[in-house]
């Protein structure tokens, strides 16, 4: 397992900050994955409360056929609102927000947009698109999660999230149905963490309740007092 974190506010206890911080300060998930990823998407929703305090972005990377019943099949797990992504959609925390069929989804401020895949690129890399915005956006607020999958299709996004300040996971190979997508993230090097996909949730809810008060090197400085940063890690998470 490999660990690495920043941190903020002292919490509740549910992953979100007390302190009166401003209300579009809640961390935005990004979770990536293509086949196998619904069984792990629906563990990782079964495991997240009604009031984290986050929001969360599913990009599916499959056949329409899969991504269009997404947001109803997660429905079943999740004790939070799950919905297909409309255009210019306002991000809340403690709702799931899932990417529609034939679309590109990219994150602009708090909110949504969508875009036609055009590019042979983009029909390929849909995650990497989206965690690419999502940094760009929101900064150290940013959390990237890969699942299972085929392909590397979201090592180049944790890049641009790590690079921003925020936290990458991914979900623990030799239990992913499908594991290049997960292991291609961890071969980046820029993994903070890689867990058994039940367990992610409550990592991210630590993560959140200590945000700001650990600081870890960005992608670009992954050799500066790395050794000293997991050992903060390790004082403030477990």
């Amino acid at each position: 397992m490999s660990e690495k974190t920043p941190g903020q506010q002292k919490s509740a206890g549910n992953g979100r900050p007390t302190s009166k911080s401003k209300k579009e300060d809640f961390l935005i998930v990004g979770l990536g994955a293509s086949a196998g990823g619904i069984q792990a998407l629906k563990e990782f929703f079964a495991h997240v409360p009604k009031d984290s305090g986050i929001a969360y972005v599913v990009i599916l990377h499959m056949s329409p056929e899969h991504e269009s019943k997404l947001a109803e099949v997660l429905q079943v797990s999740a004790s939070i609102p799950v919905i297909q992504v409309r255009q210019g959609a306002a991000v809340k925390p403690d709702h799931v927000y899932v990417i529609p069929p034939n679309q590109n989804l990219a994150m602009t401020d708090r909110h949504l947009s969508l875009t036609n895949m055009i590019a042979a690129q983009e029909r390929r890399s849909p995650v990497d698109l989206f965690f690419r915005t999502l940094a760009e956006t929101n900064d150290s607020r940013a959390v990237s999660v890969i699942l299972s999958g085929t392909g590397a299709n979201g090592s180049m996004g944790l890049k641009r999230i790590k690079e921003g300040g925020g936290v990458a996971f991914a979900q623990d190979p030799a239990e992913a149905q499908y594991s290049d997508m997960p292991q291609n993230a961890i071969l980046t090097g820029l993994v903070d963490f890689v867990l058994p996909v039940a367990e992610i949730p409550q990592k991210i809810f630590s993560y959140n309740e200590h945000r700001g008060s650990v600081q870890i090197p960005a992608a670009a400085e992954e050799d500066f007092t790395d050794e000293q940063a997991l050992r903060d890690v390790f004082v403030h998470l477990r």
